[in-house]
């Protein structure tokens, strides 16, 4: 009995959940009242559609808002951890280290951050999928300067293996997240084809240098550092100097 009873209910509410979005089309749509039924449910087909574009629109800007509050927070927290001099126990030279850490923690944020504007400039729309890469890849990002601090500080094979792995996710979730966003803006034949061997191509490289790297942390960590040192710096200062020469 009772569950006839809870039948009858969910098939009364979305009888009037349906009638509300009918009115709601009418509203919107006057001329629909003398359309057929197939006339009806196209029009009703392309409201569905066009309140979904708008929904993944807003939840683009969202996400870009929200990286940028994030990446602004993950900077100003690295520029208030710098101890000055003067404080107990704080020398000059240690002063600069922390310095040379927020330079390479601030170059390498930029460098994922400005990849991000770029992915996301390509596209009007993103999906609950890309929305859900992107905080993972925010989460991430955020261990970054304390990974760095810790490396800085530290230099051994667990501080160093550490800050690789994280590295390595970050641009793992970064790849995906890229590929979710071209495949949902190209069609598919074209993300079939070229499209997707290139983010192949680039994910097997990736993986490739990262676990190089990973290795040389187990093996040589001074050298890994160096290398995690050089890496986000020449690739911020690549990308400006190319981005520039394709706006001349």
């Amino acid at each position: 009995m009772n569950r006839k009873k809870i039948s009858r209910k969910k098939r009364v509410n979305k009888s009037d959940r349906y009638e509300a979005f009918h009115q709601s089309l009418l509203k919107q749509h006057p001329e629909l009242k003398r359309a057929n039924r197939s006339e009806e449910l196209k029009a009703i087909a392309a409201f569905t559609k066009e309140r979904d574009e708008e929904s993944r629109r807003k939840l683009r800007h969202r996400l870009e808002f929200l990286t940028d509050g994030i990446v602004a927070i993950i900077i100003t927290i690295m520029v208030l951890e710098i101890p000055l001099p003067s404080e107990a126990a704080i020398s000059y030279d240690m002063f600069l280290k922390a310095i040379g850490i927020f330079f390479l923690s601030f170059f390498l944020v930029a460098v994922f951050w400005y990849e991000h504007f770029k992915l996301f400039s390509q596209t009007e729309m993103v999906s609950q999928k890309v929305s859900v890469i992107n905080l993972i890849f925010l989460a991430v990002l955020a261990l970054i300067p304390i990974l760095t601090k810790w490396m800085m500080f530290d230099v051994s094979q667990l501080s160093v293996i550490n800050y690789g792995i994280a590295y390595l996710i970050i641009n793992i979730v970064k790849t995906t997240m890229f590929a979710a966003v071209r495949s949902e803006h190209l069609n598919d034949k074209n993300w079939n084809g070229p499209h997707l061997k290139f983010i192949v191509a680039q994910f097997i490289m990736l993986f490739a240098l990262n676990a190089l790297l990973l290795y040389l942390a187990w093996h040589q960590p001074s050298v890994a550092l160096m290398l995690y040192v050089i890496l986000p710096l020449s690739s911020f200062f690549l990308q400006m100097f190319f981005s520039r020469g394709r706006d001349h």
